[in-house]
């Protein structure tokens, strides 16, 4: 027991995952702002001519959260997965950025 009433404290590199872990939360939230406006502008442009529909940008938009969502978590409980997924969703997701532009 430690004299913080029983809560162990954490080490560094622990703090440093969880910063990380709000960053991808941050970029969790991000898409989901995408997702909506997506849908919101869809319902008011219908019409708009675009390369990309907007179901596509609202489908991307909720993937990517999802995703991100998932590699927070993963983050968050320490989990192993969750350092793999967050080293491949990361980097997938500025090369699926990238290749939309």
């Amino acid at each position: 027991m430690d004299k913080d009433g029983g809560r162990k404290r954490l080490t560094p590199a622990q703090r440093a995952v969880l910063i990380l872990s709000l960053l991808v939360a941050l970029l969790a939230v991000a898409n989901l702002g995408r997702l909506a406006m997506a849908i919101y502008y869809a319902r008011r442009l219908p019409d708009l001519p675009m390369t990309l529909s907007w179901t596509y940008l609202a489908v991307m938009g909720g993937v990517w959260f999802t995703a991100f969502c998932g590699c927070a978590g993963g983050l968050i409980y320490f989990r192993p997965w969750g350092r793999l997924a967050t080293l491949v969703a990361v980097p997938a997701y500025q090369i699926h950025v990238w290749i939309n532009h």
